[in-house]
């Protein structure tokens, strides 16, 4: 759309400006018409996702800290997620907690109830088999750890129906010391597709009690006396593992790509990014550009910046790092040609 945009010299500036809206507008159009159950689903509650944003961007402004400090430079990357649940410790009860702590020599962790949050590891599932979990823990308090193998990605959509097995593991007070517990659990289908036409498997477990948080030493998923897992004990950290909020993880995103570079980096911050996408824009007007690629670098930029209005897509490093490669990568493609009488083709080729 950009490239042909700025293609249309002869072309007055409003054609321009309807050109570019209706191109704009055409992918919109067919995902509307050609959208499955969850598009549908969302153009149909599109205000109240409005409201929960907007009422979300007030928190978000409440977690910020306060100083002139602050106000120019922000709260520092990536601090968004504890200033939130600092500010509004309520979200505990939804989002649940967990901890990695070490105890004579041995690293804990720790894993607070939540009706939201799971820790699970990728690992080779192999169809219709009993695998052994054993679990050595610590509790003041009766309980439960749901342990299910699974078939996900990142993350549940709310219409997702996953192929999982689950079984519970009971445990009782353990009276201060690390006890053993065990349960079988059988895989079913999980993993009976090749791999090609299914989510990648795994094991998880959730905890969802709010009477007392658990401790645990050593999570083991066992097939023939032999350990599935990576980092079993916890000694490196939570290498291997990864934790998942399907639903309740508004305190992780502030679901604005603007706000989140004020929260972030101030309002200095604020005025550099839109002065490198200015120049970027810029950039692809006049008659600068001749064989560059700047027009696909400012659309693959501007792509992310129209999703970042509703959305937080720099929150996430891989991504944060491709947005910014294809900004930096816009505009050290610039030419400068002073006019056409001197210059016949682009510096790069004379």
């Amino acid at each position: 759309a950009l490239k042909l945009f700025a293609e249309q010299p002869l072309t007055s500036k409003i054609n321009r400006v309807f050109i570019l809206g209706a191109l704009v507008l055409l992918p919109v159009i067919a995902a509307l018409a050609l959208g499955g159950y969850q598009m549908k689903d969302r153009s149909t509650r599109v205000m109240d996702d409005l409201d929960s944003r907007q009422n979300h961007w007030k928190n978000v402004i409440a977690s910020s800290a306060s100083g002139p400090l602050a106000w120019l430079v922000g709260n520092g990357v990536g601090s968004f997620p504890a200033r939130h649940i600092g500010t509004f410790p309520n979200w505990v009860k939804e989002v649940g907690s967990f901890d990695i702590w070490q105890d004579k020599q041995r690293n804990l962790f720790t894993m607070g109830g939540g009706p939201d949050l799971t820790i699970g590891q990728r690992t080779l599932i192999q169809p219709f088999t009993d695998y052994i979990v054993s679990v050595e823990l610590r509790s003041e308090a009766p309980g439960y750890i749901e342990f299910a193998l699974c078939e996900r990605n990142l993350i549940y959509a709310s219409n997702f129906m996953p192929n999982c097995t689950r079984s519970r593991l009971n445990y009782v007070p353990t009276d201060g010391a690390l006890e053993e517990f065990t349960l079988v659990l059988n895989s079913g289908k999980v993993g009976s597709q090749h791999r090609m036409m299914r989510w990648p498997t795994l094991m998880t477990m959730q905890h969802d009690s709010n009477e007392a948080a658990v401790n645990i030493a050593t999570v083991k998923l066992s097939l023939d006396d032999l350990n599935q897992l990576q980092n079993s004990s916890f000694k490196e950290g939570l290498d291997y593992w990864f934790y998942y909020n399907d639903f309740a993880h508004l305190p992780w995103h502030i679901k604005n790509l603007f706000l989140q570079v004020w929260f972030e980096n101030g309002w200095l911050g604020v005025g550099l990014f839109f002065a490198l996408l200015g120049h970027l824009i810029r950039s692809n007007f006049g008659r600068r550009a001749y064989d560059s690629l700047n027009p696909f670098y400012t659309s693959a930029v501007l792509i992310v910046c129209v999703f970042g209005f509703f959305g937080s897509p720099l929150d996430s490093a891989r991504v944060s790092w491709m947005f910014y490669f294809f900004l930096c990568a816009g505009l050290v493609q610039l030419r400068v040609v002073k006019s056409e009488k001197e210059y016949k083709f682009p510096l790069s080729e004379s």
